[in-house]
């Protein structure tokens, strides 16, 4: 076992340990009286379906750690969780970049899904009704911006008085 980080809890301390045989990290808890012990999981990702974007690396970590903390039976306040987690995730920055390489790994293939199922541009509908982009171009949705390029007359109808109603 490779001891990676220690932290003062309490009368306790929590000591982040990597077994070296299995390449499995666990969480133990040393309260004077004996060991606990649970093993570390990296959280898994949420659905994308919502319109959230991913938690990042960090999170991650700290709702893994948040869940060894509930198995091990610690009542630690929120702030508390986040300090430790910070903590052990400043310690494993140097002494196992690779547990922190693939946290991150998870985020970022959780960011690059997200990103695919989620368009950043939404059309929206003003009060003169639908643009002349919607109209001349059927797919909006699919409309390519990159060759779309109105002069100067056109897009101060577009902006100001396209389909306006004049008394």
């Amino acid at each position: 076992m490779t001891h990676l980080s220690s932290i003062p809890v309490g009368r306790g301390h929590i000591i982040f340990v990597r077994n070296d045989d299995a390449r499995d990290y666990y969480v133990l808890y040393y309260d004077g009286y004996g060991t606990q012990h649970v093993k570390y999981n990296i959280a898994g990702m949420e659905s994308t379906e919502n319109d959230k974007k991913p938690a990042t690396a960090f999170i991650l970590h700290r709702k893994s750690m948040q869940e060894c903390f509930n198995i091990l039976n610690l009542k630690l306040k929120r702030q508390d969780i986040s300090k430790i987690s910070k903590k052990i995730w400043k310690d494993l920055s140097k002494t196992d970049t690779q547990l922190i390489e693939t946290i991150k790994e998870s985020y970022r293939n959780a960011l690059e899904e997200y990103r695919r199922t989620h368009f950043r541009i939404q059309s929206y509908e003003g009060p003169q009704g639908p643009s002349r982009v919607e109209s001349q171009f059927p797919n909006y949705a699919e409309f390519d911006y990159h060759f779309y390029n109105p002069t100067e007359g056109e897009l101060i109808n577009d902006l100001f008085l396209e389909n306006r109603n004049f008394v």
